[in-house]
Order: structure tokens, then sequence, then C-alpha cells
């Protein structure tokens, strides 16, 4: 049976279990979805949506997966998952905007396991190198008025916590005048770690 479907048709059959489509993208996607929204707030307009909900104890998995097969020396970049938003000369938000997000809603089960709203991976099996410049993070600002963001873009913007004696964000008490006005919690290897942070980039001696 074919599990072609024409587009803008309800469709429901217990036997259609999966889709696959195939094809090659030398001169495009082997699939695309275009999608054009003129809501003004009321709804989430999304070209796609991914639903993978787990029924049974101890399932793992993925609600979309992105996998990037590469044996040939390839060209000057690879990403395995881009998220991608472009502003017009009239676009912008009035709260946030972000080019990926990743978010997870804790629940008062989550009493055992590891949670991150974003995990980076570097896999290296066995005789792989880690080749001129390899790291969990790249950061890197471009266009032609990139000055801007050099004077007045920040590294991270962190929001929603509440400082305070052994919380993710505390203030300093004591200590020289060099000292930081207040430390980030963080998990080494080696156990809970603080990242001092300076008020002013004139540090006494």
């Amino acid at each position: 049976m074919s599990n072609s479907i024409a587009t803008g048709v309800a469709y429901a059959d217990p036997e259609f279990v999966s889709l696959s489509v195939s094809g090659a993208s030398t001169n495009g996607p082997a699939a695309s979805i275009t999608s054009t929204s003129a809501n003004t707030g009321s709804v989430d307009a999304s070209a796609f949506v991914a639903t993978e909900t787990l029924s049974a104890a101890g399932g793992v998995g993925f609600s979309i997966k992105a996998v990037e097969n590469v044996n040939v020396v390839a060209g000057a970049y690879l990403t395995a998952l881009y998220g991608y938003l472009a502003f017009g000369a009239s676009g912008r938000v009035t709260g946030l905007a972000s080019g990926t997000v990743g978010e997870i809603v804790m629940s008062a089960a989550c009493t055992q396991g590891t949670y991150a709203a974003m995990e980076c991976e570097i896999g290296m099996p066995t005789g792989a190198v880690t080749g001129t410049n390899t790291s969990f993070f790249y950061l890197s600002s471009y266009g032609a008025d990139k000055a801007t963001f050099d004077t007045s873009g920040t590294l991270f913007n962190l929001a929603g916590v509440t400082k305070g004696t052994g919380k993710l964000l505390a203030d300093t008490t004591t200590g020289s005048t060099a000292r930081p006005v207040q430390v980030i919690k963080v998990v080494t290897p080696d156990g809970v770690r603080y990242l001092p942070l300076y008020s002013t980039v004139a540090i006494a001696a």
C-alpha cells in the first residue's frame, strides 16, 4: 500500500505506521514544508510539529532526530540541526527571540536522573582526533555592523533566578578588595565550583 497522502486531506489509517521520504538534496531539500501565518499572538505559529508520547516505562528516544552522515572531506560548514531566525527591516519582537530553544518542564516525579535544557556532547570513538579546534561551545558574531555587538552584546543573559547564599547566583561578602562581587555555581568532575563575577574590568591589586 502506498504511504502517499494528498495535501489538505484528513487522513487516519491504523496500518500507516511510518512515513519515509527519500530523495537527492543536491539542488534542494528532499522534503520541504512552507507555511505562512497571520496570527496575532493568540496561538503559536508552527510550520511543523512532531509529538512523541512515551507510554511505556524505560522508553528512550527523540521527538525529532537529525542525522548528518559524512564520509568525505566536506566544505566550509556542516550542521546536524539548524535553527535560523531572520528579521527584516521592520522586524523585531517585544519579548524574547532566539535561533534555537531547549526547554524542559520538571515535575514532582523528577527525583532521579540528570536534567538539562540544553545538552552538548562530543563523541570520540577509538582513533578519533580533535582537529585544530574542538569545543563544547563555539560562539561567534558576524555582519557588517558586528562592532555594535562587540560594544553592547553580552556572553549570556541569566534571568529567572533569585540570588542567595548557596544558590546558583550568590553575592560574595568577604575577601580582598580584588574579590568578585558575585559567583555562579557550576558542577565539575571534582564537584561544585564557583565562577567569579566582577562588577568592573579594573580589578584592584
